[in-house]
């Protein structure tokens, strides 16, 4: 029978944690319509020169290789939010930012970034709309 002791188990369950995360996607939840935020989501990231744009599962997906072989893969998803204490109308922006290849790496601070302009895009277009309105 194996050894298990703590240094295995602690190993075990760091390997666990690394593994779950590595594939995460960052999100924000934005309380305005989901066809609104896709727009201005899918604007935001045409920066990236995306592979494949479909507006039927909302999803922005771009997938870059460079000459040393680096694979990186930029990908952005906007569903409805299934949080029932959200108010409503609430959208959730899932995005990732991460290098594949030669090794696993994510852009955390370009993810929170993108979700921060996004944010700041919906709230300058929710006050310029109640500024006409008024």
């Amino acid at each position: 029978m194996p050894f298990v002791g703590p240094r295995t188990s602690t190993g075990v369950a760091l390997a666990l944690v690394v593994a779950g995360t590595a594939g995460c996607m960052r999100s924000a939840s934005y309380p305005f319509r989901r066809d609104l935020v896709w727009r201005v989501a899918m604007t935001e990231a045409t920066v990236w020169h995306p592979t494949l744009i479909d507006d039927d599962n909302r999803r922005v997906i771009s997938e870059k290789t460079d000459l040393a072989g680096t694979e990186l893969k930029y990908e952005t998803k906007v569903e409805h939010d299934l949080n029932p204490f959200a108010p409503r109308p609430s959208t959730r922006v899932y995005v990732r930012m991460a290098q594949v290849k030669p090794q696993r790496r994510s852009f955390a601070d370009l993810e929170r970034q993108f979700l921060r302009k996004v944010a700041a895009i919906l709230e300058a277009a929710a006050r310029a709309s109640r500024s006409q309105g008024e």
